[in-house]
């Protein structure tokens, strides 16, 4: 009886790895992803990328230690600046549109750009940002260094959950 054992193991196994072949692009699918759009003052599409959250993870990292409206205590934020991002097309910025899942939606000027540094967080804490926490993208600004940021316009620019950010360009 030993001898015939190892054969129905071995066709398990062979089905097994025949049938799951197919879904093996699903695990790099769950990489979250960041759609970016560049326009024109006509409309007219300027550029386009999708970014996983991997090349993202590879551009410059800014760290931005601030509290939030929404979490108690101090918390440190890092990702790429939001003007780095804007720059991966060579235009001037006008503004950048930010697009949360739920599609909330908010206008941020270039002159916040220049003046404040807003980051696209990847990471709280050290910790990579997840759906449930606010992620995986969460636009940041430097709240505690500016106490003219405490006022309801910027934090209703903190966009988190950010699925999609369109770059209005000259």
């Amino acid at each position: 009886m030993s001898s015939r054992w190892p054969w129905p193991v071995a066709w398990m196994v062979a089905a097994i790895l025949v049938l799951s072949a197919p879904w093996s692009h699903l695990a790099h699918a769950a990489e979250p992803r960041l759609v970016l759009r560049w326009t024109d003052r006509a409309g007219q599409p300027v550029g386009h990328l999708i970014l996983e959250r991997s090349r993202l993870d590879a551009m410059p990292h800014r760290q931005v230690v601030t509290g939030t409206p929404w979490m108690p205590g101090i918390q440190r934020f890092r990702g790429p600046a939001l003007s780095d991002v804007a720059r991966l097309v060579a235009r001037t910025v006008v503004e950048a549109r930010v697009t949360a899942h739920n599609a909330y939606t908010a206008v941020i000027p270039r002159s916040d750009l220049d003046r404040y540094a807003p980051i696209v967080a990847l990471y709280q804490d050290d910790e990579p940002m997840r759906l449930r926490n606010k992620g995986p993208f969460w636009i940041i600004y430097p709240i505690d260094s500016h106490p003219e940021l405490r006022g309801g316009l910027y934090t209703q620019r903190m966009v988190w959950q950010v699925r999609e950010i369109e770059f209005l360009v000259d």
